[in-house]
């Protein structure tokens, strides 16, 4: 997490603030993803699970672990067999808004089929955010990353998609290691069972 440090305050206590903030965006903006945010993208999710809170178990290195994962195995009518979609969402506080959040996004689309940033922009502070998030969606445009923003977390009606995460194939190897790694038991389990 990146937070910006205003001249005069307490750094450990802005970065201390940033990380509750941040993790009190988790829970309401898992919900709205996994209800209404699936329903307008035409998705099923088998589950959408806050991933962020681990502790210091090892996933991967550096920015492997996003902050709310979205799994679903998708069939089509006209084309055979069955596909793991993986959706990653980084959260990020309105106090952390940088474009870091695109690279830890990206860094996440190496196992996962699409990647998000997932902003809060409270409707008292979005023109005074609007630069930061005009120039984080340029960059994340320019990378395939999806930006939306939340001027409640928990209101699906006060989200707006600024960038569509563009569809990649990640590397097998790669994507198994992360459903491993980042997802639960229970959540394991279902993925095997809808691929047989």
């Amino acid at each position: 997490m990146s937070v910006v440090v205003e001249p005069g305050t307490d750094p450990a206590a802005t970065v201390e603030a940033a990380i509750n903030n941040e993790l009190a965006l988790y829970q309401p903006m898992r919900n709205v993803i996994a209800t209404d945010w699936s329903k307008d993208h035409r998705r099923e999710p088998l589950a959408v699970e806050v991933t962020a809170l681990q502790g210091r178990r090892a996933t991967g290195g550096l920015w492997s672990r996003p902050d709310i994962v979205a799994v679903e195995v998708r069939t089509f009518r006209y084309v055979p067999g069955k596909y793991l979609e993986v959706s990653t969402f980084e959260v990020k506080a309105a106090s952390a808004i940088n474009v870091q959040a695109v690279y830890e996004a990206l860094a996440h689309r190496r196992a996962a089929t699409h990647s998000y940033v997932l902003l809060h922009v409270p409707a008292d502070q979005a023109a005074l955010l609007d630069q930061d998030v005009t120039e984080l969606a340029e960059v994340a445009r320019s990378h395939g990353v999806g930006v939306v923003t939340a001027a409640d977390p928990g209101d699906y009606e006060t989200w707006e998609e600024r960038e569509e995460a563009r569809r990649v194939e990640p590397d097998p190897d790669r994507l198994n290691t992360f459903v491993a790694t980042q997802l639960t038991d229970a959540t394991r389990d279902l993925i095997s069972r809808r691929l047989r």
